[in-house]
């Protein structure tokens, strides 16, 4: 789940909190102010509310060409890359949206691939219908 320190503190947190429930990694692209300290205390912040921590990851959202936020991508598909090459998954859903993340993996499920375990499992968690 693609995420900003410039959205909505409420929205930013709501988005947290699904993410932990659901086992969704959050993901920032860049600093506060340019700043290390600023971007980690906000973060520190953030996660004792929400009980969830943030990656800083820039090559992720170049990676997925995630240019507004919030942004949930699923990857369906990883091929082996070595480390020396910069390979790109080669299935993944994206859905861009204030939306719940329930709703939008909902929608990545689609009539296509109404079998996926990893994904019925995070809506399942966000629903409370699995622990």
């Amino acid at each position: 789940v693609f995420l900003s320190f410039s959205m909505p503190e409420k929205s930013l947190q709501a988005w947290l909190l699904q993410c932990k429930q659901s086992g969704a990694t959050p993901v920032i692209r860049g600093l506060i102010h340019n700043s290390f300290k600023d971007t980690m205390t906000a973060i520190q912040t953030l996660s004792k509310k929400t009980g969830i921590g943030m990656q800083l990851d820039p090559i992720l959202f170049k990676t997925f060409d995630i240019t507004e936020v919030p942004a949930v991508v699923y990857v369906k598909d990883t091929p082996a890359c070595p480390a020396n090459m910069n390979c790109k998954p080669v299935d993944y859903d994206s859905l861009y949206g204030d939306v719940s993340l329930d709703y939008a993996l909902e929608k990545m499920t689609g009539d296509e691939q109404p079998e996926d375990s990893v994904l019925n499992r995070m809506i399942f968690q966000l629903r409370g219908d699995l622990t």
